[in-house]
């Protein structure tokens, strides 16, 4: 790896960047982008990679669109999947604020004329470097796990807590489900929930993709259950380094009241604690106060990070003229 030269990555050096990076998420994983590619093939899944000045190597992994026209100047990545965390991560360190000077300087000579990012809140842009790309705000809501007492419950506001205990004297159970009775199970939960939201049976994620996601080494899926068995509550969360966040999720409506899913956000807390994590992240909450009144009910405070994409400067010029010549007036 040249310094100051981009070149993608071969897939054990997109792994060692990413797996040693205290910055990275599970959506910076090489698993995770080549399913969302299986499930999209119109992108594929790569990463480019960057030497900096001091010679930290640096990781950009991307679903990047496929295509004959896609090339160059007109070539397009997206870091990572629509709506999930991506950008730059680095094996050796966090990000410095220099390091996002360095990266963002070569980035008109990277091979890709549009890149855009979803932002990551464990390594947010800088105020200084958001003049520099287009930016706007995204926000999800986190619980740092160092702050939580010996027993994390002990932190949660106190509504929360009872809803916790409820669900335990309910009998509900929580465990991992990796069998593929318990994938299937958690895909028709999935599909009756998308229902009910009012969205269209397509929006689920297919069975195949759901079955390969959990293959994926840091891609787990952890199930609720009522005291007959049934499924009441699951979803998949994204294990890395420093951080544990909740990407996919469903419950069944008749069984809401045993409050399935605080215990089910009461265990993973629990567990992204026993393994070292510093962050629990809820996922931003795509302005459903609902939402968000639930995932504040934990105690999970808002965190803003900077959404943002680059432009090559040929591309951003055609744009720019495109723009003006819409908004033209007839003669």
């Amino acid at each position: 790896m040249l310094r100051g030269a981009w070149s993608w990555l071969e897939p054990p050096d997109w792994d060692r960047i990413v797996s040693a990076s205290p910055a990275a998420t599970g959506f910076h994983a090489r698993g995770w982008l080549e399913a969302m590619a299986a499930w999209q093939p119109r992108f594929e899944a790569r990463a480019l990679g960057l030497a900096l000045a001091d010679g930290a190597r640096l990781a950009l992994p991307m679903l990047v669109r496929r295509g004959a026209l896609r090339r160059g100047p007109f070539g397009r990545g997206v870091s990572s999947h629509p709506s999930t965390y991506g950008g730059p991560v680095c094996a050796e360190r966090s990000l410095t604020e220099a390091d996002w000077g360095e990266f963002l300087d070569l980035l008109a000579r990277a091979p890709l004329g549009r890149i855009e990012c979803f932002g990551n809140p464990l390594q947010p842009l800088p105020p200084a470097a958001e003049s520099r790309v287009g930016v706007r705000e995204g926000e999800t809501h986190v619980i740092e796990l160092e702050s939580l007492p010996a027993a994390a419950r002990e932190g949660y506001p106190p509504a929360c807590r009872r809803a916790v205990r409820k669900a335990e004297r309910e009998g509900v159970t929580v465990a991992r489900s990796s069998e593929p009775a318990g994938v299937n199970e958690y895909h028709a939960l999935h599909r009756e929930s998308v229902a009910r939201w009012g969205q269209a049976a397509e929006r689920a994620l297919p069975p195949d993709v759901l079955e390969r996601l959990v293959r994926v080494p840091g891609v787990e899926l952890w199930c609720a259950r009522g005291p007959d068995g049934r499924l009441a509550a699951g979803g998949l969360f994204l294990f890395a380094r420093a951080h544990v966040v909740y990407w996919h999720g469903a419950m069944r409506a008749e069984l809401a009241g045993l409050r399935p899913a605080n215990l089910l956000h009461d265990a993973l807390i629990e567990e992204a604690r026993r393994r070292g994590a510093r962050l629990y992240d809820f996922n931003p909450s795509a302005a459903l106060e609902g939402v968000r009144a639930f995932k504040e009910s934990f105690g999970a405070r808002p965190l803003r990070f900077a959404i943002w994409r680059h432009r090559h400067p040929w591309i951003a010029l055609l744009a720019g003229r495109r723009r003006r010549g819409l908004t033209a007036p007839r003669r």
